[in-house]
């Protein structure tokens, strides 16, 4: 040996390159799974009058992953219902992708300290009718006679996302996950009282392509 050091060069194919270039996936992508949450309250108008939640909108920062999104759940934590029918929740994303998680789902039976995952996976979707249990259930929207799925400003004009047209979770993937997810909460009749006491998570799922 004599001490000088040694230069290694490696050529990466044009087409390579320019595929790496073009992916928009930085090159140090690390898939990962994460969960952020927000613990505060949304509580339905007091009064039990029809109208927005507070806080409206709920809001989740997410931030530090890397790679897009493959797949994304959204748990409800402590749901409290009067009537469950009337509450409508939208969720937003950062790059302006929206679904309605739930809608017109439930029936007129009390919902009581209620734990919904809702996951594109899950094997069932919410029920119209059907007193609602804590488990895990794809979206779902189901048309009422007054037609009001309607989220005020600042909340995005429709369309929106809808499990109604078999869309899912599935509209956020392929997307960069960091940014602001906000939840929009409605109560879109009068006489009942609604909340999600525990607040609400984002499961997410990164990977390294589109």
């Amino acid at each position: 040996m004599n001490g000088h050091p040694k230069v290694i060069q490696i050529e990466i194919p044009e087409a390579a390159a320019l595929a790496l270039k073009n992916s928009g996936v930085p090159d140090c992508c690390t898939p990962s799974t994460q969960i952020f949450s927000n613990t505060t309250s949304i509580v339905g108008p007091v009064t039990g009058a029809a109208g927005i939640a507070n806080p409206y909108p709920s809001s989740i920062v997410v931030n530090g992953m890397s790679g897009v999104i493959s797949k994304i759940t959204v748990t409800l934590k402590n749901i409290n219902s009067t009537f469950p029918d009337d509450i409508g929740v939208l969720l937003v994303g950062p790059q302006g992708q929206t679904l309605i998680l739930m809608s017109d789902v439930g029936g007129e039976g009390d919902m009581t300290n209620i734990t919904l995952t809702l996951d594109d996976a899950a094997v069932n979707p919410l029920l119209e009718n059907d007193p609602v249990i804590s488990g895990t259930f794809k979206p779902a929207n189901y048309t009422d006679l007054i037609g009001d799925d309607n989220w005020p400003s600042p909340a995005p004009v429709p369309p929106y996302g809808d499990p109604a047209l078999g869309q899912g979770l599935n509209v956020f993937n392929g997307t960069d996950p960091n940014g602001i997810w906000n939840l929009y909460v409605v109560d879109d009749a009068k006489d009942d009282i609604n909340s999600i006491t525990a607040g609400w998570e984002l499961t997410i799922t990164t990977s390294c392509s589109e």
